[in-house]
């Protein structure tokens, strides 16, 4: 059973790369960066992560820094895989409600595992 969705987790990253406060919501919201189930997301989320507790401000232009910085960059999807996430955000303003749309996605994958 496939309990991913690439979509809702592209959108919650195009949040925090978008806006800083929605990417303080995500993180208050998330309880482990593992509820990114597609790999690359996951990775992107672990350098917003990263990029957040070096105190750097968060951007498609920084992220991309730090993961090339950490050669991860292929393993992210590349920048072309950077840019789709940027531009999957198709309603600002509900990171909270997607970051709980994840973590449930999260525990039904759990259960079922």
């Amino acid at each position: 059973m496939k309990f991913e969705n690439e979509d809702l987790e592209k959108q919650v990253l195009s949040a925090m790369l978008l806006d800083a406060d929605e990417c303080l919501t995500a993180f208050s919201v998330i309880p482990t960066l593992d509820i990114f189930q597609v790999p690359q997301n996951k990775i992107i989320a672990e350098a917003i992560r990263a990029t957040q507790d070096a105190g750097e401000p968060i951007s498609v232009e920084t992220i991309a820094a730090t993961l090339k910085k950490s050669n991860l960059i292929k393993e992210a999807g590349g920048v072309k895989y950077l840019a789709s996430v940027l531009s999957a955000m198709k309603k600002p303003g509900h990171v909270e409600i997607h970051c709980r749309l994840l973590i449930e996605q999260f525990m039904r994958a759990r259960l079922y595992a």
